[in-house]
């Protein structure tokens, strides 16, 4: 495993690679309203929140050492992303792309990637 990054890592149900996470990006989440009245509305509808959607991805970027390459045609598993603050969420999903980058200074490669979420977040 990499030892360096921000302190975020992801575990594959499967797959036993677990990089040392740069940047998590969750992909836009998009929040509908939906229009509202009761018997004492004058005028125009009023608006409020929907339930959020769920997200459908992160695009992610790391670090991890290259004698320990990943399988990332795997089938979907359950992956676990553990913050800083020791806060997980875990999801059904599959990492859908990878690409390799050069090794720097410490002997680790960098990445960019993305994980397709195929399951609803659990946080804990």
């Amino acid at each position: 495993m990499a030892d360096t990054g921000i302190g975020t890592s992801i575990a594959f149900g499967t797959m036993a690679w677990t990089p040392a996470m740069l940047n998590i990006t969750p992909e836009a989440i998009t929040r509908e309203t939906l229009r509202t009245s009761n018997l004492s509305t004058t005028g125009a509808h009023a608006k409020m929140p929907h339930d959020l959607h769920d997200v459908t991805g992160f695009a992610i970027r790391g670090q991890f050492d290259p004698d320990d390459w990943p399988d990332y045609d795997a089938a979907s598993e359950t992956i676990t992303i553990t913050w800083p603050d020791a806060n997980t969420t875990a999801f059904t999903g599959w990492m859908d792309s990878f690409t390799p980058g050069a090794a720097n200074m410490d002997g680790l490669m960098e990445f960019e990637g993305h994980i397709a979420v195929t399951g609803d977040l659990s946080n804990s």
